[in-house]
């Protein structure tokens, strides 16, 4: 008997362009940033990541997207550290080859959630959390 196996790039990929883009815009770009922020992509910008999530201690939550965000580390597409308040996860120097391998993935409707510039993201890490608690409490 075969057992399959699927590598999710796309997942992998996404975790890895958010922390390219976030680095330096985000004061401690960690776990529940990204948890937060894939959400919002996922629920109100309808990026087809097919993470199911439940409410936890700090805001919506997924396991799988914890898990995807570990093997991706494992695989050094992105370094994740304990910063004292928090983990911090930054690029790595696989960073951009995770990023090119989800490329037919951010194509697909790339301007919705592909933006380039770093305003964007400012504003993104400044406002998420009230976009987060409106969305999520409505």
């Amino acid at each position: 008997m075969l057992i399959g196996f699927k590598e999710r790039w796309d997942q992998y990929g996404l975790i890895a362009y958010l922390t390219e883009k976030l680095k330096g815009v985000s004061p401690q770009f960690g776990k529940t940033v990204l948890q937060k922020l894939v959400y919002i992509m996922q629920e109100v910008y309808e990026l087809p990541t097919d993470y199911d999530y439940i409410l936890y201690n700090y805001g919506p939550y997924c396991s799988e997207l914890n898990d995807d965000l570990s093997y991706a580390a494992l695989l050094d597409g992105v370094n994740i550290d304990w910063s004292g308040i928090g983990y911090k996860i930054s690029p790595s120097e696989k960073t951009e080859h995770y990023i090119n391998k989800a490329k037919d993935f951010f194509i697909w409707k790339q301007q919705t959630y592909r933006p380039n510039n770093t305003a964007f993201w400012e504003y993104v890490c400044q406002r998420f959390r009230i976009t987060f608690h409106n969305h999520f409490c409505i």
